[in-house]
């Protein structure tokens, strides 16, 4: 009985990722199917050529790799471990819902400080309105914030967050996924 409420709270997420139960022959629960996070690649996608994309290899924040509020098989964090991270693509592309109305993205953000993270975003590669918004309210004074940027249209984009004075800035393609392609 005791085994299978400690797998059910692991199964629901009541631990971190991993405990050992106390045996001769120790046996590891994992909450997660997938493998334990690894520094991601350094390869972008090969539709980002002319798009700067910024890669969460450069900055890696290995602290973070357990939390995963997007698809750990697609995004990593990325940033600065004393005041600000983003989860981003690990490929550089971000894909949106192909049903979705608008080009709207969920954009994951960690503060290590207090505060709400200001956001702008600027497409790089050609001339659009800036898109300003800000983390969404209810998560607490520091730790996880997510944030819903809507883009104005597919294309390069430079995201900047604010902090405290703190700014993190990255470069990513933003596109609809096409059929049968995972998103975001």
């Amino acid at each position: 009985m005791r085994r299978a409420l400690v797998l059910a709270f692991v199964l629901a997420g009541g631990v971190p990722s991993a405990i050992v139960r106390p045996t001769d022959s120790p046996i590891v629960l994992s909450a997660s199917p997938e493998p334990a996070a690894t520094i991601p690649p350094l390869q972008a996608a090969p539709e980002t050529a002319g798009c700067p994309v910024t890669l969460p290899a450069t900055s890696w924040i290995a602290g973070l790799a357990t939390f995963t509020p997007l698809p750990r098989s697609r995004f990593s964090w990325y940033g600065d471990s004393q005041a600000l991270a983003v989860d981003l693509p690990i490929d550089g592309v971000y894909r949106i819902n192909p049903d979705s109305p608008n080009l709207g993205a969920k954009v994951a953000w960690w503060r290590f400080l207090t505060g709400t993270v200001d956001i702008t975003a600027r497409r790089v590669d050609i001339n659009a309105p800036l898109v300003a918004t800000t983390t969404t309210a209810g998560y607490g004074a520091s730790g996880f914030n997510p944030s819903g940027v809507d883009f104005a249209s597919e294309g390069c984009w430079r995201v900047t967050g604010r902090l405290q004075g703190h700014e993190l800035s990255f470069v990513m393609l933003v596109r609809r996924a096409a059929p049968g392609e995972m998103n975001p």
